[in-house]
């Protein structure tokens, strides 16, 4: 990650829609704690104020969030009647602040579907709109919970409990990783269809699982620990156009020209804005890398992956897939104006380039084949 902005972690959006930019504007109202934001923006289905220290939103943040919106209606075969407002608070002030108008003081958002208000971090906010896609459910808060992770965008892998096991749980006692990557595996061994079945059924999920899949959740948990793979990335991701290809050093080279009010693939990240590119690795082995803009980030694209455990080249190669650090976000971070020589595998891969402020920005950008097979000091 650049020193110069280490305190930053570029944010990726989960992501059709109409986004007007309106009035940047913030602050804290309120004796102690706040119920409101003054709207900044305005999207199809949203109304959004967001804490002034947490910087705007851009227009493809606002993009990003409509196509999430879209995704999940479409899938979950729900649609969105509701004008939400969202209020976007700062990591560093939600607990002193926002955190009054949720219930669990470990919460990082929360939904108020009878005022059609959310109240959430940054981080927490496209699983909050999942849960507004939803709406109230009567799902097992271990379906509901990993359906508003799934359609949020999240990763997954493996938890440490069965699916059966968490019947008896409650939303403070789930394995919440085990149902984000059990409910992931449904869907991609059984489609959508069965997933909005299994919404909108008004059962809690345990009891009506049979009738929407044809075998007991029991059954169905054997299938899984046989066949699911170790994690599923993002359903976001990868979706940047490509980095434009330059024979001239058998790689790519290409002008990446950021604007937050206007550029459909701009987005905030910290104190400054990102936009990603697209490319395909034709042969594994180390590629220099380098650009003129703040940072970069970079990672694998991919649906699933292996367990780790029985691919050593894990360990070692500088460009993780696109499920790693889970949790968090999936991209290794290095600085602008210098040349990195990275380990690529063959592929897809994703590259965000990113520019200090929050206007407008250019960066340049250059990959190809290393000079060494293995050049020294090779990151």
């Amino acid at each position: 990650m650049p020193a110069s902005i280490a305190p930053v972690l570029p944010r990726r959006l989960s992501l059709v829609a109409s986004g007007l930019i309106v009035v940047a504007a913030g602050g804290i109202h309120g004796c102690g704690y706040p119920t409101d934001l003054p709207i900044e923006y305005k999207t199809e289905h949203l109304r959004i104020g967001i804490e002034v220290d947490e910087g705007p939103l851009c227009q493809g943040d606002l993009l990003e969030l409509e196509r999430q919106i879209a995704r999940t209606e479409v899938e979950l075969e729900i649609e969105l009647k509701k004008t939400y407002k969202v209020y976007i608070w700062g990591d560093e002030t939600w607990y002193s602040a926002a955190i009054n108008n949720c219930v669990r003081d470990t919460s990082f958002g929360c939904i108020r579907y009878h005022k059609s208000t959310i109240w959430t971090t940054r981080w927490a906010l496209e699983h909050e709109l999942a849960h507004a896609v939803m709406g109230r459910s009567k799902l097992h808060p271990f379906f509901e919970e990993a359906l508003a992770n799934v359609y949020g965008g999240r990763q997954s892998h493996f938890g440490v409990t069965a699916p059966s096991a968490n019947e008896n749980t409650d939303r403070h006692t789930i394995d919440t990783k085990t149902g984000t990557h059990f409910v992931r595996w449904l869907r991609e061994r059984w489609g959508t269809h069965q997933l909005a079945r299994l919404a909108k059924s008004g059962k809690n999920g345990f009891s009506g699982f049979e009738s929407i899949y044809g075998m007991t959740l029991e059954e169905a948990e054997q299938l899984y620990f046989a066949e699911a793979p170790y994690a599923y990335a993002s359903l976001d991701g990868c979706d940047g156009p490509e980095l434009a290809s330059a024979a001239i050093i058998n790689g790519w080279i290409d002008t990446v020209t950021l604007d937050c009010k206007t550029g459909v693939d701009t987005r905030s990240a910290g104190v400054g804005i990102i936009a990603h590119r697209t490319l395909e690795i034709p042969a594994p082995g180390y590629y220099s890398v380098s650009t003129d803009g703040e940072w970069f980030d970079i990672y694998r694209c991919g649906d699933s992956f292996d367990d780790p455990s029985t691919n050593d080249s894990w360990s070692t190669e500088d460009v993780p897939p696109s499920h790693a650090g889970y949790p968090s976000p999936a991209y290794r971070h290095y600085a602008g104006g210098e040349v990195h020589d990275l380990y690529f595998n063959a592929g897809r891969h994703d590259i965000g380039v990113g520019v200090l402020g929050h206007d407008q920005g250019v960066a340049h950008v250059a990959i190809w084949p290393s000079l060494a097979p293995t050049p020294r000091g090779a990151e």
